[in-house]
C-alpha cells in the first residue's frame, strides 16, 4: 500500500466506521425498546451496510479521515455535521428508493444519525480532554486569516507549543 493509501485508512476514521455502524443498532434500541423490533433481518443487514458504506465515503469526502481527534475544533465538528448528514440521506435514498422490498422503520436512518453525531463528537470531546487541551479547546474556532504553519520536531515539544 502506498502511503496515500495508508492515510485513508487510519485508526480513527476505522473506529468512526465502527461508531456509525453501532449507532444503527443504538438508534433502533432507542426506538424500539427490547421489544420486537418490526424489521426483518434483511432490512438488519441492509441498513448496517448502507449506513456504513455512506458514512465511509462521506468521511472521505469531508476529509475527515485525516483529522487527528484530540485536535478537533469547533469547525470540524461542523464538518462532520454535515457529512453525517450526507450518509444520512443517501442511506435513506438507498433504503427506500433503491430496494423498496427492505422494511426498514421509517425513524431510523434520521435516529442514527443523531446517535452518530453524540457518539462521534463524545469521541473527539474525549480524546481532546484527555491530550490536555480541557474543554474549553472543543469550541475554539480556527481564526480565518492564520497562516499555514508547519511544526517540525519531537511530539512533545510540538504539542507543548501548540498548548
Amino acid at each position: 500500500m502506498t502511503r496515500h493509501k495508508l492515510k485513508i485508512f487510519s485508526t480513527g476514521y476505522l473506529a468512526d466506521i465502527a461508531l456509525a455502524v453501532v449507532s444503527v443498532r443504538l438508534a433502533r434500541y432507542l426506538a424500539y425498546g427490547t421489544g420486537m423490533e418490526p424489521a426483518s433481518v434483511k432490512g438488519t443487514l441492509v441498513a448496517l451496510v448502507a449506513y456504513g458504506t455512506s458514512m465511509a465515503v462521506a468521511l472521505v469526502a469531508f476529509r475527515l479521515n485525516q483529522l487527528v481527534w484530540r485536535w478537533t475544533s469547533a469547525d470540524d465538528l461542523v464538518r462532520l455535521s454535515q457529512a453525517i448528514a450526507a450518509a444520512g440521506i443517501s442511506t435513506i435514498a438507498v433504503l427506500f428508493f433503491v430496494d423498496p422490498s427492505v422494511t426498514v422503520p421509517r425513524i431510523s436512518p434520521a435516529l442514527a444519525a443523531v446517535v452518530t453525531l453524540v457518539l462521534m463528537a463524545a469521541a473527539r470531546g474525549l480524546a481532546r480532554v484527555m491530550s490536555g487541551g480541557g474543554l474549553r479547546a472543543l469550541f475554539r474556532t480556527i481564526a480565518p486569516n492564520a497562516p499555514a504553519t508547519i511544526l517540525v520536531g519531537p511530539t512533545d515539544a510540538i504539542t507543548q507549543a501548540i498548548h
